[in-house]
């Protein structure tokens, strides 16, 4: 052999020396390998725990791992026995989809076949964003001009650990990191109601946390006015319920009694009173209306019955959320006025035996005359 031939002999076999291994085929009679985690899913970019039984009559020797077809990682195995349970962790190094392989290799050097599971880890985590904004028309609909509103608590309760954000100067909030799932939001500020979202959906707000798809909402919250009316504005001021709990079927009480006093610069014709119920992400339609009747002084007042709320909606407890409408004297459409939106009254099924605790009713004020 001459000396060219005798270095390229060498240059091949450091070659082969340094190059990856490759997995050993496996004999029909080799051991036999499964996993027990994780199961195929959907995970976070976080450690997975790997854990895979192997079981051979001649003794476990050695296990060997696979990503995606590449082997990972080989280990030797201690213990002898027959069948082998083997725990350890697994960091996934980014998004994406994984096959994980195992199999086992007995005393007699037989290779067992792979077991697979299959792992996605979702591109990025989910996240739930929104702007509130003041709705000053206290009407739930989107329009150009609203402002954001700052100093409103955000509560976001279902997606991981209950959270709370409190809103800035832009009304922004962004709840990020989330877990996949389904949560819902609430909005919290003094003297402002929830009037609407965008996409309309109810109160609390029901929101999907999809990592594939973020969230983005628009919140509006109404002014809830408390003080005597102007003379030269429309306004609502002094609400009263005559108790937060109202009770369909015997149990007490089962009648409920709005009272509410407006005004408007050009009288009153009227004003109407809407409500629909919210329960669990579902909601019925806005009722057609109920006109409330005059007491003097600007106050108006309705009593209804919890079985008239329930109306054959099938909810057994609920949110009853309400509004009020002014219609004013000249009875144009377009210039009614409406209330902020609110959700301080709670209907409950009667099964026809009185509550262990019965609301006390609240005091109503007296007209001034």
């Amino acid at each position: 052999m001459n000396k060219t031939s005798l270095l390229i002999l060498i240059a091949l076999t450091l070659l082969a020396a340094c190059a990856p291994r490759e997995p050993e085929p496996a004999a029909a009679n080799g051991p036999l390998s499964w996993f027990d985690a994780p199961l195929p899913g959907v995970y976070g970019l976080e450690t997975v725990e790997l854990v895979s039984h192997h079981s051979d009559s001649g003794g476990i020797a050695e296990l060997e791992f696979s990503v995606n077809g590449e082997v990972t990682e080989r280990s030797a195995v201690s213990d002898s026995s027959s069948l082998v349970i083997d725990t350890r962790p697994w960091m996934p190094p980014d998004a994406g989809e994984y096959t994980l392989g195992v199999r086992a290799r007995n005393h007699a050097g037989q290779w067992g076949q792979f077991a697979e599971t299959y792992v996605v880890i979702p591109p990025s985590a989910s996240i739930v964003q929104g702007v509130v904004y003041a709705d000053a028309n206290g009407n739930g609909l989107i329009e150009t001009g609203e402002d954001p509103l700052d100093d409103v608590d955000v509560h976001l309760d279902g997606c991981g650990a209950s959270q709370v954000q409190t809103t800035a100067a832009d009304g922004a909030f962004n709840f990020s990191g989330l877990p996949a799932g389904s949560c819902t939001l609430q909005v919290f500020k003094a003297g402002w109601g929830f009037s609407g979202s965008a996409p309309s959906v109810g109160y609390p707000v029901p929101v999907a946390s999809d990592p594939y798809l973020p969230t983005a909402l628009g919140i509006y919250l109404a002014p809830m006015a408390d003080a005597a009316a102007g003379e030269d504005e429309a306004s609502f001021s002094e609400k009263t319920l005559s108790s937060d709990t109202v009770y369909t079927g015997i149990c007490i009480p089962n009648e409920i009694g709005f009272q509410v006093r407006a005004a408007h610069p050009d009288g009153l014709r009227g004003v109407t009173l809407y409500f629909h119920l919210e329960q669990n992400g579902q909601r019925t339609e806005w009722s057609s209306g109920h006109s409330m009747t005059p007491l003097g002084d600007g106050y108006y007042r309705l009593m209804v019955t919890g079985d008239h709320l329930e109306d054959d909606s099938g909810f057994t407890q609920a949110n009853v959320v309400y509004q009020f409408v002014i219609e004013p004297a000249s009875g144009q459409a377009a210039d009614l006025v409406r209330s902020a939106i609110y959700r301080d009254l709670r209907l409950l099924a009667c099964d026809q035996q009185a509550p262990a605790q019965q609301p006390t009713p609240q005091p109503t004020p007296t007209p001034r005359r």
